[in-house]
């Protein structure tokens, strides 16, 4: 989505003005700081990465759970992105 449109609304089930705001906090536009909300995200991202480096399986317990998870990689390389959002 480059932005919201009334089609992308209508295909989401949503109005056009839910829809946007939707887009918006998606892409954290609408916070004081987009750009330091996507470098803190980057961080608890590498920081996850870094727990989980060298580890073969995740155990999760907790209320009604009791989730192991197995891989095999051995390393885990951090999601590269880049966004552009349409200029005005």
């Amino acid at each position: 989505t480059l932005f919201p449109t009334d089609a992308y609304a209508q295909d989401a089930d949503m109005d056009t003005d839910a829809y946007t705001d939707f887009v918006l906090s998606a892409c954290k536009l609408d916070r004081d700081d987009p750009v330091r909300a996507w470098l803190n995200l980057k961080e608890e991202q590498q920081r996850l990465i870094d727990w989980l480096d060298g580890r073969k399986q995740v155990h999760l317990t907790g209320p009604g759970i009791d989730l192991t998870l197995s891989y095999r990689r051995a390393h885990l390389d951090q999601l590269r992105w880049q966004a552009e959002f349409p200029q005005r």
